[in-house]
Parts: C-alpha cells; structure tokens; sequence
C-alpha cells in the first residue's frame, strides 16, 4: 500500500490530499491500512487520480463520496472528545526506499504502544511562500505517530 501512496502523491496536482495510516487496534485485532482522500475537484478526475490504490484489492469500506466543506472535517473519523494520548509529527523530505522500507520493517512486529501511524501528503498551497503562519512548508510529506498515553488502561 505504501508504494502505491507514493506513486499517487509524486504525481498529485494541488487539489489532491492523500493520509495513508496504519492502524494497530488495541486488544490484539487485526491492524488495518487506511486510505483518506480529499480532492477538491470533479469526481470523476478523483477516480482517475486515485486507480492506482483500486489494485489494492482487500477493502472492507469505501467512503468516498461528495460532501459539503463542512463536513471535511469527518473524513478521518478522528475522536473530537478529549482523550489520553500522545504524538509525534516528523517532516519528511520525500518517500524512498529507504524510508518505505523503515516503515515496513517497523510494522512487521506491530506498532504498540502506537495506534496509528499516518504518513499525511502535503504540498498544494501549504507548500507555496505565504504570509501566513506556514510560510511555506517544503517538505512533501509528514509523518505521525499517535499512542495512547501509558497511564491510562486501554479498554
């Protein structure tokens, strides 16, 4: 799955953005790939932009469809209550063998005590000079780790 982000990334145009995670169910379930989309664009040029992943094969859900800017927001399915936990966000220059196979080997013994680890394609507008607080952020892609804080029982 991870080659496949990284072929559609290289290549998306700025209304595309791809987060890929990987997710490490607590209670020993079995962890999942997930793909999150955002295109800010006709649909059917989002079908074509994203065919690569269709090759993937496996999928338990598909929710991609048209949705109001107010709902963006819904996408992830993050929790919007408070929760313990904890996190960490690195700025990555590119995807290459290198760190595609870090991650890889790194997810062969599981994640724990990480959940989830989301590699977020940037780039767009957020890559662009502005006078805005980003001021431009090169880096194409970033890369988060988010656990549950160790303090807490997960149930």
């Amino acid at each position: 799955m991870l080659e496949v982000y990284r072929e559609v990334t290289a290549s998306a145009p700025d209304a595309l953005t791809v987060w890929a995670s990987l997710v490490d169910p607590p209670g020993g379930g079995p962890a999942l790939a997930v793909v999150d989309v955002t295109y800010l664009g006709d649909g059917r040029q989002a079908g074509a932009l994203l065919e690569p992943f269709e090759g993937l094969g496996g999928a338990i859900s598909d929710d991609r469809h048209e949705r109001p800017m107010t709902t963006l927001g819904d996408i992830t399915g993050d929790p919007v209550d408070p929760s313990p936990g904890i996190g960490r966000c690195e700025l990555l220059t590119g995807l290459d063998e290198t760190v595609l196979d870090a991650l890889t080997e790194g997810l062969a013994g599981g994640l724990a005590p990480v959940l989830v680890l989301q590699l977020r394609h940037l780039g767009g507008a957020l890559a662009r000079p502005s006078d805005g607080p980003t001021a431009g952020m090169p880096e194409p892609y970033a890369l988060t780790a988010t656990g549950v804080w160790s303090n807490y029982p997960v149930t």
